[in-house]
C-alpha cells in the first residue's frame, strides 16, 4: 500500500461500531401498545434496519411480551406479536451460559429484581449495550450504582 492509499483510509477513530441496545419486556410492550415512548423504540428499531444500531433481547423477555399480549388480548394477537418479535432486526439470545448466569445472579441478588430483568442486564453487560426500558422501579437503583447505562423510553 502506498502513502496515498493509507491517507485515504479511515483511521480507527473515525470507524465507529453500531450502538448496541438490549430491549427488556417493558420496552417491547410500550412499542406494541403504542404507549408514550413508542416513538423512541421505533427509532431504535429503524436504526437497526439501517445498520446504525444492534438490538438484542433475551428469549425470556420475549416470553413476557407474549404473555402480556395473550393476557390482555386474544391468542391471535399474541401470535402476531410473537411473529413480529421474531422478524425484527434483533439478536435473540436463547441460551444462558455460565458467565451470563453469574452476571444475572449478581444483578438479581444485589438489586432485587426479576429473573428476566437480571438476564437482560447480564446480556447488556456481556455485549456492552444500553438497556432500553421504562421500568424505573426495577432499574433506577442499578443506574444510580453506575452498574450499566440505560436508554429510557419515558
Amino acid at each position: 500500500m502506498n502513502a496515498d492509499q493509507t491517507q485515504n483510509m479511515p483511521s480507527e477513530e473515525t470507524v465507529t461500531s453500531p450502538a448496541r441496545f438490549i430491549f427488556d419486556a417493558c420496552a417491547f410492550i410500550v412499542y406494541f401498545n403504542n404507549e408514550p415512548g413508542a416513538e423512541k423504540a421505533e427509532q431504535l428499531i429503524e436504526g437497526a434496519k439501517l445498520g446504525v444500531n444492534e438490538l438484542y433481547a433475551m428469549s425470556v423477555n420475549l416470553y413476557e411480551v407474549y404473555y402480556d399480549a395473550l393476557r390482555s388480548g386474544s391468542p391471535e394477537k399474541a401470535e402476531e406479536v410473537l411473529l413480529d418479535l421474531y422478524t425484527m432486526p434483533l439478536s435473540i439470545v436463547e441460551t444462558v451460559d455460565r458467565p451470563l448466569m453469574r452476571d444475572a445472579g449478581y444483578f438479581k441478588t444485589h438489586f432485587k429484581m426479576s429473573l428476566a430483568d437480571s438476564l437482560a442486564l447480564a446480556l447488556a453487560r456481556k455485549v456492552n449495550a444500553k438497556v432500553v426500558t421504562t421500568d424505573h422501579h426495577e432499574f433506577d437503583n442499578v443506574e444510580k450504582a453506575d452498574a450499566l447505562q440505560f436508554f429510557w423510553l419515558r
